[in-house]
């Protein structure tokens, strides 16, 4: 009879000091390289991505001029969620995203499901003479 508190204050001590690790979910990160192609003179703003897992932001990019190839690294979930990644410019000092809800000729995204490991890349190409973002 008294091995049952001891059994029941060893279960409760395991479960305070692992628990916690046990139901933490792997992490890993994702690099992402972006390049705008055929940008239009006059048409290049100082840019940067922000990246959201399942609807949450995780991250963003350095500020390059949009011209400029860019590469970033944000931590990430493993396993499958969803993805979105936006490019945001600055016009008049005001920071705001690359939709065509915003007057741009195309959106400057990408959405998609992927299934994360410890290591992934994700390679965009934002491409002004197709209208398109590109996936390579």
């Amino acid at each position: 009879m008294k091995k049952l508190p001891v059994v029941l204050l060893s279960v409760i001590v395991f479960l305070t000091a692992f628990a916690p690790k046990l139901s933490a979910q792997a992490k890993g990160k994702l690099k992402i390289s972006y390049v705008a192609v055929g940008t239009i003179e006059g048409y290049s703003y100082p840019s940067k991505m922000k990246v959201y897992i399942d609807g949450k932001e995780v991250g963003e990019g350095p500020v390059k001029e949009q011209t400029v190839k860019n590469t970033f690294t944000v931590e990430v979930p493993q396993g499958q969620h969803e993805v979105r990644c936006v490019l945001w410019a600055q016009c008049k000092g005001v920071w705001e995203e690359r939709l065509v809800s915003n007057d741009y000729s195309f959106d400057w995204s990408y959405a998609g499901t992927l299934n994360f490991k410890k290591k992934n890349k994700l390679k965009l190409e934002f491409n002004v003479t197709k209208t398109a973002t590109i996936k390579k």
